[in-house]
Formats: C-alpha cells, structure tokens, sequence
C-alpha cells in the first residue's frame, strides 16, 4: 500500500552572526534612551513555508515506524530520498542526495551531525523543543519543532508538519 504524504516546513530566516549582533545592538540602544521599540525582532525575521505532497511507502518496525519518500525541492528540482524512523518520543530523518544529513530529534536533547552539499559540508546541530508522533497504519501525524545551528552558530527557529494517509485509490 503506499501512503499519500504532505510535508510542510516553516522555515525561519537564517540570520547571519554580523546581521544579528547588528539587530541586537540596534535593540540596546534604544532600550537605554528607554524608547519602546514596537518591532519585535523575531517576529520581523519572516518565515518560508514550503509544502511538499508525494507518496511513500510505511513499514511497522518493532517499535515504531519507518517512512520512506521522495523529497523534490520546488526551486531546482533537486531529488532527497528521505527516511524517518519513528517511535514513541525519538524520530531519525536521513537524507540522502546533493544535499544529505541525519538527525536525530529527541525533546530537549541536542543532536550535532554534519550537512553535506555538492560545495562541501557544514557542521549542524537541532535541538528540538517539540516532538510529537501519532502513527497508525492508516494515519499519523509527525511534528517537529527545533532550533537550528551551522558550523556552532544558532541559525533558525524551524517547524517541519508531516501527515500521511494510505493511498486508497
């Protein structure tokens, strides 16, 4: 049977090391002339979602559940076969491809690997802060909240939502 899958991903921007100690310069300055700054600067940093619907194939493991699809990025086409091993409070997502990583999330525990692209690799770290599975054979729902670091630095705040359903067709 395959599964119909929906992949969104709220991606938040990634700021620079320069760009962010500007931001937070520019915010102590003008708490210490006390003026009330109306912009919050996460919230003016704007986030990209992208949404992905392709199938897959489901297999029930002894503890939890494996998940496996074809990821096709919108803006070039680029090909991912990407792998989740689910169970009760941990997921693994491998990614393989130009663009290949696994990781790990696990609430609240920080997992560092490397990020490997056709111009080299960079180290990454996630530190999820929310890790929800609900899986059935004919269902589930994969959420994953987590912040973002390359090469030691945080990078963004970003929300992957993953529902599947069997292919009834």
């Amino acid at each position: 049977v395959g599964y119909l899958i929906r992949q969104r991903v709220k991606l938040g921007t990634i700021v620079n090391n320069e760009e962010r100690d500007c931001r937070e310069k520019e915010k102590e300055e003008a708490e210490k002339e006390q003026l009330k700054s109306t912009e919050d600067l996460s919230a003016a940093e704007e986030e990209e979602v992208v949404d992905l619907m392709t199938t897959g194939l489901l297999y029930p493991l002894k503890e939890g559940w494996k998940l496996t699809y074809t990821e096709t990025q919108p803006d070039d086409n680029t090909t991912s076969e990407v792998t989740l091993l689910m169970g009760h409070d941990r997921v693994l997502m491998s990614r393989s491809g130009e663009y290949g990583s696994s990781m790990v999330f696990r609430k609240d525990r920080r997992f560092e690997g490397s990020y490997h692209t056709p111009f080299g690799s960079l180290s990454m770290a996630v530190f999820p802060t929310r890790v929800d599975v609900n899986m059935t054979r004919e269902h589930g729902t994969v959420v994953l909240e987590y912040q973002l670091d390359l090469q030691g630095n945080y990078a963004a705040m970003h929300e992957l939502r993953l529902t599947y359903a069997a292919n009834t067709e």
